[in-house]
């Protein structure tokens, strides 16, 4: 076998390799729907071309010459397929630089029609025989010495390469800068393969530069892939984190309402003071209610005393809350609405629920080297079963549907701590007992300036 012979089957070969291994990881691990079919479709086509490719430099120089009429029909079939796979593969890229937009523009939609006409053209010029090499030593002669007609197909699929790109250049919306140097590379690749082969023609160079083509799109296709399962992620977290603040809202205005009503038949004066006090924690709650991000501590716990001044106001409530707050801690960053529902838990469920009533402590410190945001709510009230607030974590959409007006003591914990690990993966722990109940909340504060840094903070 002729050394140019040997070293194109070792190519194909190698490049089969390669295909094996893009079909695998495409069927094992796929993509999003459309776009890994394409694919699946490109490296089917670019594997069947080039075994059509490896059986035609294997069988051309069979010592006795009896394998002529295979190694021809093979060459056919690669001939004819090989169109098909670069049109797959364009497609491909046009998708992957574009995003799936459609072509637009008549100067687009005048390159997609002639990239349609290339292709047939493709197909028609092996099956027609006008390119059907046959393989006795003057025809190959011929053809490597640089015959146009034996490089005409590669020459088509350059073009076809070059209008495709032209489309996706050619597109009046704005493409992002990323995905044009793509586009560059995607279609370079090839397109320098197809360009050398033209060359040196003693070595199919277009068949591998197409399958490092392949292998580029397949990393491109799981960078987007990876991008966009972030974002929905991203999207999912702000929509349940949304949920959660929803569900928070009529518990604090339905207890507070109730805290007024009971002041309206005890001390009017009180209760008109009550009301003025509820109002600002009103829009206080409801401007925490919009609050995406992280904010102070400092604010948190200014919300949290308002509530505990409008407890206050009622003389039956023998509650007291008593907050100590190191200098550190105040500037330390928590998500909206994370220690008001645990002060107002302590209040209501726990001291609240003693004849005698009780004291609700509030120490906040940063804990150094782990820059570690700790505040812990402990109360000497009644207690509870943390078995609930475990269970209800394990099935919190039914949790969460169960009424707020029942002042479930869990129900405030859950929403806290689930907030606390979507916002900025921080840890609630909550220990109880019949002598009280202590929450311990945990926010590590370098994640937490990174959430004020991307959603900002107010």
């Amino acid at each position: 076998m002729p050394a140019h012979n040997s070293m194109n089957v070792a190519v194909d070969l190698v490049t089969i390799a390669v295909l094996c291994v893009l079909m695998v990881a495409a069927v094992l691990r796929p993509r999003e729907g459309k776009r890994n079919t394409l694919f699946i479709v490109a490296v089917l086509l670019q594997g069947i071309a080039v075994t059509g490719d490896l059986l035609a430099w294997a069988f051309v120089d069979w010592p006795d010459g009896s394998l002529l009429l295979p190694a021809h029909v093979s060459n056919m079939v690669a001939c004819t397929v090989a169109p098909l796979a670069c049109l797959a593969f364009s497609a491909l890229g046009y998708t992957l630089a574009t995003g799936y937009r459609q072509v637009r523009g008549a100067a687009a939609r005048v390159l997609c029609c002639a990239t349609v006409l290339l292709v047939l053209v493709e197909l028609c010029l092996p099956l027609a025989g006008a390119f059907a090499p046959t393989f006795d030593e003057a025809s190959r002669a011929a053809a490597f010495s640089g015959d146009f007609l034996y490089g005409l197909p590669y020459n088509l699929m350059i073009l076809q390469l070059l209008f495709v790109f032209a489309m996706i250049v050619l597109q009046p919306v704005y493409t992002p800068l990323w995905r044009s140097g793509m586009a560059l590379v995607l279609f370079g690749v090839p397109f320098a393969g197809f360009a050398l082969e033209n060359v040196v023609h003693a070595i199919a160079l277009s068949y591998p530069a197409m399958a490092v083509a392949l292998l580029i799109s397949c990393a491109a296709m799981q960078r987007e892939q990876e991008e966009q399962l972030s974002y929905k992620e991203l999207e999912l977290s702000r929509a349940r984190n949304a949920a959660l603040m929803a569900q928070i809202e009529p518990h604090f205005v339905a207890n507070s309402l109730l805290a007024i009503e009971q002041l309206c038949v005890e001390d009017p004066p009180k209760a008109r003071e009550a009301v003025q006090s509820f109002a600002r924690y009103l829009r206080n709650n409801f401007e925490a209610m919009g609050e995406e991000g992280v904010i102070p501590l400092s604010r948190e716990l200014a919300h949290a005393k308002s509530y505990v001044a409008l407890e206050m106001a009622d003389p039956s409530n023998n509650v007291s809350v008593r907050f100590c707050i190191s200098e550190a801690a105040q500037f330390a960053l928590v998500p909206p609405l994370s220690v008001q529902p645990l002060v107002e838990n302590a209040v209501r469920h726990g001291v609240g629920r003693r004849r005698e009533g009780g004291t609700v402590w509030v120490v906040a410190a940063v804990e150094e080297p782990q820059n570690m945001l700790v505040v812990t709510v402990q109360d000497d009230g009644v207690g509870f079963n943390v078995r609930e607030l475990e269970r209800g974590r394990k099935n919190s959409d039914e949790s969460l549907a169960i009424g707020s007006l029942k002042g479930g003591r869990s129900l405030g914990l859950r929403n806290v701590r689930e907030r606390l690990d979507l916002i900025c993966q921080g840890t609630l722990d909550v220990a109880s007992g019949p002598n009280g109940t202590c929450v311990t909340m945990r926010v590590p504060q370098d994640v937490a300036r990174k959430c004020a840094v991307r959603g900002g903070m107010s």
